[in-house]
């Protein structure tokens, strides 16, 4: 039963997301609307990886795509409210470094890398900063803004998903505690 409740809500999601993807693609060309349809594609493969299958070798990449959506929402966010953003060097390198820490954590996750203790909370941190300030720099411009759809959005749309990804990210690393915890106890 929560399988199959699982199944339709992921299939709801990836809907919803979808139809998002198209209204971005339809949008004239601009920062916001590029970075908000790789956003939406990567959710999409995020939500499609988290269907339990068999394990395969492109598994990594999956993982890789879903969490690309992180910082992304923070390049999409921070594209969106400051009409003068243009990603700076020192902007890829953050998302690059995020993306290049959680691809070796989840290769280590797998046993495929060395293991670097506390790098998957590392990620999880930095996913939160991310998280964070995409909320901080949508609050911080709410009262400038001349574009009255967007400040309406604003709250709504920055601070959802910003939570989401806190709560999922925060999910996961008591998820991992509790685990280790469970491990080190005598059976």
């Amino acid at each position: 039963m929560i399988a199959q409740v699982d199944l339709l809500l992921r299939g709801g999601a990836i809907g919803l997301l979808m139809l998002a993807a198209v209204v971005f693609a339809r949008a004239p060309a601009s920062l916001p609307s590029r970075f908000g349809l790789a956003l939406t594609l990567c959710t999409v493969v995020g939500t499609l990886a988290g269907l339990p299958h068999a394990p395969t070798a492109i598994d990594p990449l999956l993982d890789l795509s879903a969490s690309a959506a992180i910082p992304l929402f923070w390049l999409f966010a921070r594209a969106w409210f400051d009409d003068a953003f243009r990603p700076k060097p020192v902007d890829m390198a953050l998302a690059a470094t995020f993306l290049g820490g959680t691809l070796y954590a989840g290769l280590q996750g797998r046993g495929l890398a060395a293991p670097i203790r506390g790098l998957d909370i590392a990620v999880y941190l930095a996913g939160m900063a991310f998280a964070i300030h995409a909320q901080w720099l949508a609050w911080r411009n709410r009262q400038g803004d001349l574009v009255e759809p967007r400040r309406q959005a604003r709250t709504v749309f920055v601070v959802s998903v910003g939570l989401i990804i806190l709560w999922l990210l925060g999910s996961e690393i008591v998820g991992r505690a509790t685990d280790e915890l469970a491990a080190q106890q005598p059976q």
